[in-house]
């Protein structure tokens, strides 16, 4: 007790003046480094877009109609035909798109239309190239900035989003016409991602109204982004470390949404292609499905080779497969290893269930195509 009384009462001493000397050394250090970080951010940012921008540039002569690009363009008398009415039908035609088969996608349409008022046509095709090309330079940058917002390490965020603007598996979507809509989901989900970081580290909801729109933006270019509110709560966990009541809470409006999204894409690609839900397949189907995919897309991030806008469903869909059997095996070896991570850090764990969450949606749950993956389902997962 009266070591706290004479510890409460002692006077403050003043830092004697080497001690001030070095304070003032390191406060005039970190100024120097935050305005050296703010002068090379922007050069660095400009020799990654100018690299996938380089690398890329042939992806604006090519030719190839694949898949769908026949209603999505050739077919297509509404991108066609450029106007008001062309959108308004885009954006009116909610649960039955008259004009491409399958879910409800009208910013993608309305972009595919800015294209052909800007001269493409199916002989012509180097403006759709060209629009998502910049699109993708674009992802690269926000990829950039989003992990320099979170982390502060500008060389490591700089060579990530190298990373992702150079890896093959993103290629898929820059030549393929109808991925626009990939491409464009992504940059809305990206914006959306940096808006509610800068939420999370400020007062009042500015930031939150347009992470909102954001994500409504990319759930109207492809309902692939549905997940992104769980993953904001995930990166409360880990690395915002803000996860309470109250962020669960203020997620309500953003799920809300998703949810709504969610039942217009199953409603629309019921009424206008083909859908399999759940309850058709045999039990053993849909954790088969999840244990290939959660091993697959990782090898072909590690090793990028084979590459095909086609992975064809195996037969028989049981551990006979190859890749059902390596599925299996690694996902009984992942499960252990990421809970034993949690000692040490949050990172490992946190960061697969942001690419496990992000991938759901095309893990074929919900049966909307005949194939086990696809190059394009992991372009904004792989960050």
């Amino acid at each position: 007790m009266s070591r706290a009384r004479s510890a409460k009462h002692r006077p403050h001493t003043p830092p004697s003046r080497p001690q001030r000397a070095s304070d003032a050394a390191l406060a005039a250090r970190g100024s120097t480094d935050g305005v050296r970080a703010r002068l090379l951010a922007p050069v660095l940012v400009a020799m990654v877009l100018a690299a996938v921008a380089v690398v890329h540039y042939p992806a604006l002569s090519a030719r190839a109609i694949a898949f769908d690009d026949e209603q999505y363009l050739v077919e297509n008398r509404l991108v066609r035909q450029p106007g008001w009415t062309s959108t308004w039908r885009f954006l009116s035609e909610v649960l039955e798109p008259s004009t491409v088969g399958g879910y409800y996608q009208p910013l993608t349409m309305i972009s595919l239309m800015a294209d052909v008022a800007a001269g493409g046509r199916p002989d012509n095709l180097r403006p759709f190239h060209r629009t998502s090309l910049i699109l993708h330079a674009i992802n690269t940058g926000l990829v950039v900035w989003l992990l320099f917002m979170l982390f502060r390490h500008l060389w490591v965020a700089a060579a990530v989003g190298l990373l992702f603007g150079l890896h093959p598996l993103t290629v898929e979507p820059i030549p393929w016409i109808g991925e626009r809509k990939t491409l464009l989901a992504a940059f809305f989900s990206l914006i959306s991602l940096i808006l509610y970081v800068r939420h999370s580290r400020s007062s009042g909801y500015r930031w939150y109204c347009g992470c909102l729109v954001a994500y409504i933006l990319a759930l109207m270019s492809k309902p692939t982004s549905t997940p992104l509110p769980l993953v904001f709560l995930l990166m409360d966990f880990w690395p915002l470390g803000r996860l309470s009541w109250r962020s669960v809470i203020e997620k309500l409006p953003l799920l809300a949404v998703g949810a709504v999204f969610a039942v217009i894409t199953v409603v629309s690609q019921g009424r206008t292609a083909h859908i399999t839900m759940p309850t058709e397949y045999s039990p053993a189907r849909i954790p088969l499905l999840l244990c290939h995919n959660i091993v697959f897309y990782p090898l072909k991030m590690i090793w990028p080779v084979h590459l095909t806008s086609h992975y064809p469903l195996p037969e028989p869909m049981s551990p006979a497969d190859p890749m059902i059997l390596a599925g299996l095996i690694g996902t009984c070896v992942l499960i252990p290893a990421l809970l034993l991570s949690l000692r040490r850090t949050r990172a490992c764990a946190t960061g697969w269930l942001i690419f496990f969450l992000m991938l759901l949606p095309t893990t074929g749950i919900i049966g909307f195509t005949t194939v086990i993956a696809s190059d394009k389902y992991a372009y904004l997962p792989a960050i």
